[in-house]
């Protein structure tokens, strides 16, 4: 159990600077969250199956994007099919950089294309598959499930309870920001969704959304706020 509190303790560690530690403390702190944990360490050690993203990354979405900064959110269910494939950000690939200094640009996943190409209809966009410039300009990026079973699907019904946290947490410090659901199990949460602005979009077998990020900024320029740099 003290090696569980170790892992807690690091993850809450992490969370402080962003403010969400502060913000969701008393689940952070709490037997459920404790208990993900546990499970996910059982799930290795006992059961001998492997998950991705590690927790040491898990949960970089949040430590780029503090509390207090959010401007836009975007749900996705996201699945990471295997280790490495993922800085920690859901749909994010991490930079490699060789020895020589060059950067090796990560081959996006099929929704993240998508995305690409609805950005690119018109003006310039960065065409990185690093989403952390999204997460330091206030685009929170929520995964349906925090983790992924190595090959297979999401781990869903493990994390509920913390997704469930997190929207609380959005909804009673930013109620008007705007919200853009990716995938249809995502639209499972729409009524706990407490902003007026909601957009959705399917991910399978194509995205298709094109204006998503044009409403979104339409949306901050209303409330007078920086739009993102997309």
């Amino acid at each position: 159990m003290s090696e569980i509190k170790e892992i807690v303790g690091k993850i809450n560690k992490k969370l402080e600077k962003s403010g969400w530690y502060e913000k969701m403390r008393l689940y952070l702190i709490s037997e459920e969250f404790s208990g993900i944990v546990e499970k996910l360490k059982k799930f290795v050690d006992e059961d001998k199956r492997r998950f991705t993203p590690q927790l040491s990354i898990a949960f970089k979405w949040m430590e780029l994007c503090p509390v207090d900064k959010i401007k836009a959110v975007i749900l996705v269910d996201y699945v990471c099919p295997f280790i490495g494939y993922t800085d920690g950000i859901p749909m994010s690939l991490p930079v490699e950089h060789k020895e020589d200094g060059t950067v090796v640009k990560k081959t996006p996943s099929p929704i993240l294309k998508d995305i690409f190409v609805s950005l690119n209809q018109k003006g310039d966009y960065h065409h990185t598959s690093d989403l952390s410039h999204w997460c330091q300009q206030g685009v929170l990026i929520i995964p349906m499930a925090v983790t992924s079973e190595v090959d297979k699907k999401p781990m869903y019904k493990l994390w509920q309870p913390f997704l469930m946290r997190i929207i609380e947490a959005v909804n009673e410090h930013n109620p008007s920001v705007p919200w853009f659901l990716i995938g249809e199990k995502t639209f499972l949460y729409e009524d706990e969704i407490k902003s007026k602005y909601l957009r959705k979009a399917i991910s399978w077998p194509k995205f298709e959304d094109v204006q998503w990020h044009e409403w979104i900024n339409s949306i901050l320029k209303s409330q007078k706020k920086k739009d993102i740099k997309w």
